[in-house]
């Protein structure tokens, strides 16, 4: 993520141009290999107190020639760790998986043998990474996870289920 700047609210705002890969994880429903194109990942912090306001839009190109549009949104959990990595401090480390409480909701537009994936809904956990430029914030890395209905999703409500926490789907990684 590169800093940009204040905004005339006094949030402060960066961008990050992505690089990189998506690929499935064994056992999806679908074989995935995809390379960034472009990607931009845009950044708000409305106040130190606040989660970052992550907005990400990018497109994807398969290794068998198709194109995938991404768009990913939500927020981004602002700890004295996370503001350490984005203030590009020396010797910080990167989060560790499941580390930050924070989910963002991802989409896709796709066609051909992808196209299941403009009907799906995914789920990110996100870990950042101290870069080594003094122009890059932080690396920020994915694992996305296709949400499935379950059956509250497709009956009516059951009190007990939602007590005991039953009627959620196992999650794929992509």
């Amino acid at each position: 993520m590169y800093p940009i700047g204040e905004l005339p609210d006094g949030q402060i705002w960066s961008n990050g141009n992505s690089l990189g890969t998506l690929t499935s994880a064994p056992g999806f429903d679908m074989d995935l290999k995809a390379k960034t194109l472009h990607m931009d990942d845009f950044t708000v912090m409305n106040s130190k107190d606040r989660p970052y306001e992550l907005s990400a839009r990018g497109m994807l190109e398969t290794d068998d020639g198709y194109f995938i549009s991404v768009t990913g949104k939500g927020p981004l959990e602002n700890t004295p760790h996370v503001q350490a990595l984005m203030a590009n401090e020396t010797g910080v480390k990167a989060t560790r998986w499941g580390e930050l409480e924070t989910l963002t909701s991802w989409s896709f537009q796709a066609s051909g043998p992808y196209a299941a994936l403009t009907d799906s809904t995914f789920f990110a956990s996100i870990r950042l990474s101290p870069s080594n430029s003094s122009d890059i914030a932080a690396y920020a890395e994915y694992r996305l996870s296709k949400v499935f209905p379950g059956p509250l999703c497709e009956s009516e409500w059951d009190e007990t289920s939602a007590a005991t926490g039953e009627g959620f789907s196992v999650i794929d990684e992509l």
